[in-house]
């Protein structure tokens, strides 16, 4: 994934991959880190993004958070 993301930035797709990817292994940090490149970016309309970050605030007590990604 991270060789589609070196040549397509907006790779969506890729980056929700990824960051499940790094869930699977437990690595939140770099998780979190990539969805929220995703849902930084104002060309992303993929709903997944949202979504996963949202989880991933939840995950960390984050509630407020998580609830603005879920919204």
């Amino acid at each position: 994934m991270k060789k589609v993301l070196d040549k397509d930035k907006e790779n969506f797709e890729a980056m929700i991959v990824l960051g499940r990817t790094y869930e699977k292994i437990n690595d939140e940090k770099n998780a979190k880190k990539t969805y929220k490149k995703a849902v930084d970016n104002p060309n992303c309309k993929n709903a997944n993004a949202f979504f996963y970050l949202g989880i991933m605030h939840e995950k960390s007590r984050e509630y407020d958070s998580g609830i603005s990604m879920l919204k």
